[in-house]
């Protein structure tokens, strides 16, 4: 009985999608966007990540495929598979062949507790700068722009399994799909409490808005400032806007928070010269404050305080009120003297379509000033 021969040419990558599979199976148009993203010239986004899915798993079935494995490179620098399958059982005792376009991505947009974490936008362009924030990074924004964003947004969160859906723009990036434990921003409590005011008092005013000053320690190449807004709150007052039950929500201010990056260099150059020049005013009051705060929970501690002692209490709360006002006009004064400081929260306003009218136009003015 003779042999079977085998030509090594055919049999050689035969068990591979490989380039020719690809160009031979995938339609024109998604194979040129394929091969950009293979050469690292473009981003894999969702819609060419479920055509290439689709017919990846369809080239598998024929060939006799019913499983497939997640090969990734772990923070912990050792490889690692995962088994999955292409069937999936229905109620009626039947199954289907199922792989998605989100099985292409999920190894990227899953943050460290498992979630995959979908990002989109509503608006492309007031939302531009987070959307390519994020696309540079790798990620993919999907774009939700219709009425009914939120409720949709909401019904997709309860129908699928770990997975979350944020605003591109409802915090930074960091933490929207967050990978491991980050650096924190290294600051005093009388740091804190003496930048926060710094940055605060120096926003405008704007109607029915207010602004939560917060610290992260981000790279030095992101933005110095930015501002986003609460997902929970936004969506809140979204379908607040809809429906009479939760007009609560509609009558409550909006709420962003200003977030200042500590290791950019403008903001540590900032609070470097604001610390030095604040110094011999701040530091005695805050001394002063955090004595009589001592004193104050000291007193609070004790449940059977006498009438004397509830009188030096609220003498102690006053006084530190006192003392408190002082530093923060003190604060503010010195604030209006460094115009660095407004002309970085004004760009975050801008980028953001917050910025109008009379901020607007001393914004436009403070910047030719700049340029002089």
């Amino acid at each position: 009985m003779a042999e079977k021969t085998y030509d090594v040419t055919e049999l050689f990558g035969s068990d591979v999608f490989n380039e020719a599979v690809m160009k031979a199976r995938l339609p024109k148009a998604i194979f040129k966007e394929l091969m950009k993203v293979m050469h690292g010239n473009a981003e894999l986004t969702l819609p060419i990540a479920e055509v290439v899915a689709s017919t990846m798993k369809d080239w598998a079935v024929e060939k006799g495929a019913t499983h497939y494995t997640h090969w990734f490179q772990p923070m912990t620098g050792i490889t690692a598979e995962k088994h999955d399958s292409f069937i999936s059982p229905v109620g009626d005792g039947t199954v289907i062949m199922e792989f998605s376009g989100k099985e292409l991505i999920k190894g990227e947009q899953t943050d460290k507790d498992g979630y995959l974490v979908y990002l989109y936008a509503t608006d492309k362009t007031a939302q531009y700068s987070y959307i390519k924030n994020a696309t540079d990074k790798g990620y993919d924004v999907l774009l939700i722009d219709d009425q009914l964003g939120s409720h949709f947004v909401g019904m997709l969160e309860q129908k699928l399994e770990k997975a979350r859906f944020v605003r591109v723009d409802s915090d930074i990036l960091e933490n929207l799909i967050v990978k491991a434990d980050r650096k924190s921003a290294e600051l005093s409590a009388e740091d804190r409490s003496v930048f926060t005011e710094l940055f605060r008092s120096q926003i405008p005013a704007i109607e029915k808005t207010e602004f939560l000053v917060t610290f992260e320690a981000l790279s030095a190449e992101s933005s110095p400032v930015m501002i986003t807004q609460s997902e929970y709150m936004r969506r809140m007052k979204e379908m607040a806007a809809m429906q009479r039950g939760m007009s609560f929500y509609g009558e409550l201010p909006d709420t962003y928070s200003l977030i200042l990056n500590t290791e950019h260099p403008l903001v540590k150059r900032v609070m470097e010269e604001s610390k030095a020049a604040l110094a011999e005013k701040v530091s005695p009051l805050e001394a002063k404050i955090a004595d009589l705060t001592k004193t104050s929970e000291a007193l609070r501690e004790k449940k059977d305080a006498t009438d004397a002692e509830k009188e030096i209490l609220a003498n102690n709360e006053s006084q530190a009120e006192a003392l408190r006002k002082e530093e923060n006009e003190a604060i503010k004064a010195y604030a209006q003297t460094n115009p660095l400081v407004r002309q970085m929260i004004d760009i975050a306003l801008l980028g953001n379509n917050l910025l109008k009218g009379e901020a607007l136009d001393s914004f436009l003015k403070r910047s030719i000033d700049l340029l002089k």
